[in-house]
């Protein structure tokens, strides 16, 4: 049996002015799609994909194969599945090798329409592991690195969204003169961010940056009252900060003790399953 994997992600800083090269940070989570060419328990048969020009060869070898996907990555919820699968995808046809992560961006922007490559290069990263991404001039993908925050408990959770990521993307005015302000004070965060990372910085200063970073995004237009709900609740309970993540179904909450994660996971269940909600989730990151 051949099979393939990708990973699921969370975008910490960095939403939507990354599409515009500037820099961002995220972190490869554990949950997983894999594909396989026979089924397995769980497994179901991969529907039709709609596939670029340029990937002829992949859609004879479609035709011809029966595929299969076991996933752990929530889907509509902002959690990277599409990415997963685009790297999963190109794996599977073209092997783990440097090229794989620039063909599952080929997916991705079919699938969005718009894609920065930093869902799939998270996507191909190593669970748990923290990257940073910065545009190059005259390069297609960013460049990644891999980075060591302070340590940090994450709460990751999420909604199930009503938009597509290619719905999002063309919800914001791009061009409008108050959006470019905010992408721009999006784009100062993200690189604060990794110049913390850089110092050795505590963990406060990343959540307040966090929580700042939020009430921009809530300017520009992204928010949603079910995620700003947790986030308050999180916050009055003891985490330092928390934000909204990725095109909007998504958020986290940064605490520094175990302890002080698993009481906010226990009240914000109860919060999460009237929203029939996503997680929550704790993992940890740094030393």
């Amino acid at each position: 049996m051949v099979s393939s994997i990708g990973y699921g992600k969370l975008l910490l800083f960095g939403e939507y002015c990354a599409l515009l090269g500037c820099a961002a940070i995220g972190v490869t989570l554990p949950c997983f799609l894999r594909l396989s060419s026979s089924s397995t328990p769980r497994t179901a048969l991969l529907p039709h994909i709609p596939l670029c020009k340029n990937m002829t060869c992949m859609q004879k070898s479609l035709q011809s194969k029966k595929l299969y996907v076991q996933s752990t990555v929530p889907q509509s919820g902002g959690f990277g599945s599409s990415a997963a699968l685009a790297t999963a995808l190109s794996r599977y046809f073209y092997g783990n090798n440097k090229n794989t992560w620039k063909h599952a961006h080929q997916f991705e922007m079919y699938y969005h329409g718009k894609s920065s490559g930093i869902d799939t290069g998270l996507a191909n990263g190593n669970p748990f592991c923290v990257y940073s991404f910065q545009f190059l001039s005259g390069h297609t993908l960013p460049q990644k690195r891999k980075i060591h925050t302070p340590s940090l408990y994450l709460l990751i959770m999420g909604v199930r969204r009503k938009y597509s990521t290619r719905q999002a993307i063309a919800n914001i005015s791009w061009h409008n003169t108050k959006t470019k302000k905010l992408l721009h004070k999006l784009s100062v965060f993200s690189q604060h961010a990794i110049s913390l990372i850089s110092q050795k910085a505590s963990g406060e200063g990343f959540g307040t940056l966090a929580t700042k970073a939020h009430q921009t995004l809530r300017e520009l237009g992204v928010y949603d009252q079910r995620i700003d709900k947790l986030l308050t609740a999180g916050l009055q309970e003891g985490a330092v900060g928390g934000k909204l993540s990725g095109s909007g179904g998504t958020c986290y909450l940064i605490c520094l003790q175990k302890e002080v994660a698993l009481h906010i996971k226990n009240i914000l269940q109860s919060i999460l399953s009237k929203f029939q909600g996503i997680g929550p989730w704790i993992i940890h990151i740094g030393k």
